[in-house]
């Protein structure tokens, strides 16, 4: 910040402290619009919390979303805004990632019982349409693969079961659900259809988030050796592609990619006259997620 935005950034610390919600939000939000800067972000999530603006607040705690689990303080407010909004899913995913804290799991399981008790007919239908979510076409799928972070964990966990192995579930959405159910600790034996059209067993106890595969280490690494210091934009476009693909490879990333250099070749250096055996099947399964992705678009 500069020094006029410092000076409007204590005014509306100043106002928080005297409770003065909407003059502290009438000043931040424009800060926030020309600093990006977490302390702004969370101060201002603060005064919309407090009035009432909970959409407003959800929509900027998505933004910085690691950030609130730098703390159980902070976590307890990106909590609280979800439950308010009622994400259930995001809340417990938050609640879970952070610091694993009971007493906001109590808080998550109390919410989910006041949803069922007072909200049952909105739930059941936004489980029907997630479970028939392969209806619709991307978008729409989309769409109802959100509208499901509305669900009580039990309520999402018994349609997810059933969507992994739905062959019309587009399969980004399919691993994202995946993704989902091994972020809020399911502890189960799941069948999913993969996307070579395949059926597996997954123990899901057993599933790591896509950042922490050994494999996927060390693609990260050669793509930053290669381009970190010389050209960072073409890094970020690299590794944008890299995790796509990884998404659409979820939870099967060890069993496709099994050399790291010749991933990494492929994906950024490869030639027409590669004649090495694990290029070639590294590009190969490049070319098919690539078609899947163009399938998306």
């Amino acid at each position: 910040m500069n020094s006029d935005q410092q000076i409007q950034f204590e005014k509306a610390q100043q106002a928080l402290d005297q409770h003065q919600y909407s003059e502290a939000a009438r000043i931040l939000a424009p800060l926030n619009d020309e600093v990006d800067l977490f302390v702004i972000n969370h101060s201002l999530v603060k005064a919309l919390y407090e009035m009432g603006q909970y959409r407003q607040a959800w929509s900027l705690v998505n933004e910085h979303l690691a950030d609130y689990q730098q703390s159980a303080e902070l976590t307890a407010l990106a909590v609280q805004v979800a439950l308010v909004n009622h994400q259930m899913i995001n809340a417990r995913k938050l609640a879970l990632a952070s610091h694993h804290d009971d007493r906001l799991l109590r808080q998550i399981d109390q919410a989910e019982d006041k949803m069922r008790e007072t909200m049952q007919q909105s739930l059941q239908g936004i489980q029907r349409r997630f479970i028939h979510l392969g209806d619709q076409a991307f978008n729409g799928q989309q769409e109802r693969f959100h509208a499901a972070d509305q669900l009580p964990l039990n309520e999402y966990v018994q349609a997810a079961k059933y969507l992994v192995r739905d062959p019309f579930v587009r399969p980004l959405i399919r691993a994202s659900i995946i993704q989902n159910l091994q972020q809020l600790q399911v502890k189960e034996i799941i069948t999913i259809y993969w996307i070579d059209e395949q059926e597996y067993s997954v123990d899901l106890a057993k599933l790591k988030p896509v950042d922490e595969y050994p494999i996927v280490i060390e693609v990260q690494k050669l793509l930053s050796d290669r381009y970190g210091q010389s050209d960072p934009v073409t890094l970020q476009t690299y590794l944008q592609e890299f995790y796509l693909q990884l998404t659409l490879l979820y939870p099967r990333i060890e069993e496709t990619i099994v050399d790291a250099q010749a991933w990494y070749v492929a994906l950024c250096a490869y030639s027409q006259t590669t004649n090495e055996p694990a290029i070639q099947v590294a590009k190969e399964w490049q070319n098919r997620l690539t078609k899947l992705i163009n399938r998306m678009m």
